[in-house]
């Protein structure tokens, strides 16, 4: 694939952007025209993507509720402050219409918001049990790292 001087979207492991000598090309939908590339993924890479995440699982999980709130709340924030360049890239990758773009990227925020206000409110049950003098509860935690690949 011959290069160009458009942009490459990195890999982002371990809070580092990442250009590997994987790349792929990424056309915009609406022209067909080259906006840019992204990088690929190897299997070491996943595994160090993996490996960093499950390093960082420890601390994340003791994360308080309050400070996991505080932090999708600044993201919602962050996002909203860069409305209009973000809905521009979902208008490129996607070809979709300012309306659309515009109201997803607002449904987006709000969904951030939502999750953030609900953090507080998940709680444990305590369900009925069959036997008497047996008790059990059930109480939601961080279950840990897992890796997700997308189809395309």
């Amino acid at each position: 694939m011959a290069q160009s001087n458009k942009p490459v979207t990195p890999l982002i492991i371990n809070n580092e952007s990442i250009e590997t000598d994987i790349k792929f090309e990424v056309h915009a939908p609406a022209t067909g025209e080259l906006s840019g590339y992204c990088a690929g993924v190897s299997v070491d890479d996943a595994n160090r993507a993996v490996d960093s995440a499950q390093a960082a699982f420890p601390a994340w999980s003791k994360t308080t509720a309050n400070d996991r709130r505080d932090i999708l709340l600044k993201a919602a924030d962050i996002m909203a402050s860069r409305k209009e360049e973000l809905i521009q890239y979902q208008r490129e990758e996607t070809g979709a219409g300012r309306p659309f773009s515009e109201a997803t990227f607002n449904m987006g925020v709000l969904f951030i918001k939502d999750f953030a206000g609900r953090i507080s409110t998940i709680e444990g049950v305590v369900p009925n049990v069959s036997q008497e003098g047996e008790g059990a509860i059930v109480y939601k935690e961080p279950y840990g790292v897992i890796l997700s690949i997308a189809p395309w």
